[in-house]
């Protein structure tokens, strides 16, 4: 990931501009589509840029310190990927009322904020698609440029600490795959209402990081892919020592409940997780030899094991 300061006569000063490295394999792809947000040279203004991001195992990940060390930033592909594929199994880039909470409506500005911009696929989909909409997009880390929208703002900062954003300001809050960069999501939760309007929908859109049989999606995967859920079992473990809960989405519904004490307090993917698989105590050797034995199982037909993904919604009342 390189990171190149000049001279912007607009600004009077010194602006920093973030890409992947030319050479390195998570450099983005070449995908073809209007929603691409990695061809702009759209810049951040920041004399603290470097400050974004620590090494780890290598690697750079966010260096705030609320900030579970999980997945590095520089694996643009493995995001824009993600992306389309969430797109495919849930039909569309949301579930629910969203048209609706999002409609044109007289008198006002509709206004909505995503929490997790990534390489900004999602959001560039979106103000596409709703260009009446105000949208505001949060991330720790300036991952790439972005290609600049009059109806996009995009923000860096630790909204795991806290949404710097008005009480009831949003007609809609969307969460997009933040269980790999908050500990608490309950209290980001709390945030999210605090921000949306009375009938404001909140949208959340993450995963169990865990490995599935496919006869029965509430066992572990076993009987097909036992290196597989070797690693796995690790990987939770791990999630679970840097604070984070693994099973936040099976409980969301009962968090987002009106009666819940909430509201009173894939291939590159594992690989991208050797360095969690390293701090759990394994040599790198046995890191990448169960990682690599973990993606030949997936790769025979007949150890098809399952992985969830949940779109979870819901409407502040």
């Amino acid at each position: 990931m390189g990171v190149f300061a000049y001279y912007d006569a607009d600004t009077d000063g010194t602006v920093y501009h973030v890409i992947p490295s030319p050479e390195s394999e998570y450099a983005p792809s070449s995908f073809p589509s209007e929603t691409d947000s990695s061809s702009s040279a759209t810049t951040i203004n920041s004399d603290d840029l470097p400050g974004y991001f620590v090494l780890h195992h290598g690697r750079p990940q966010p260096a705030s310190k609320s900030a579970p060390k999980w997945f590095p930033s520089d694996n643009i592909q493995r995001y824009v990927i993600r992306y389309l594929v969430s797109r495919c199994v849930f039909g569309g880039d949301y579930i629910g009322p969203v048209k609706d909470v999002l409609a044109p409506i007289k008198g006002r500005e509709r206004h909505a904020l995503e929490l997790g911009t990534r390489t900004g696929t999602w959001i560039q989909a979106m103000a596409a698609e709703f260009p009446h909409v105000k949208f505001r997009t949060l991330d720790l880390v300036p991952m790439i440029p972005h290609v600049p929208r009059n109806n996009v703002v995009f923000e860096v900062y630790d909204f795991a600490q806290g949404l710097m954003v008005e009480d009831g300001s949003q007609d809609a809050v969307f969460l997009n795959i933040v269980l790999e960069v908050v500990r608490d999501y309950r209290a980001l939760l709390r945030e999210a209402h605090r921000v949306l309007r009375p009938g404001g929908l909140v949208h959340i859109n993450d995963y169990n990081p865990g490995l599935w049989d496919p006869d029965d999606i509430t066992k572990p995967a076993q009987r097909t892919n036992p290196q597989g859920c070797q690693f796995s079992t690790i990987a939770r473990q791990m999630i679970s020592f840097l604070g984070v809960d693994p099973d936040t989405c099976d409980k969301l519904p009962q968090w987002l409940a009106p009666g819940s004490d909430l509201w009173e307090q894939a291939v590159t993917s594992m690989r991208d997780m050797t360095g969690l698989v390293k701090d759990y105590g394994l040599t790198e050797e046995d890191a990448i030899k169960l990682i690599e034995g973990t993606l030949e199982e997936l790769e025979q037909p007949d150890r098809c094991g399952m992985f969830k993904v949940y779109c979870i919604y819901g409407t502040k009342i």
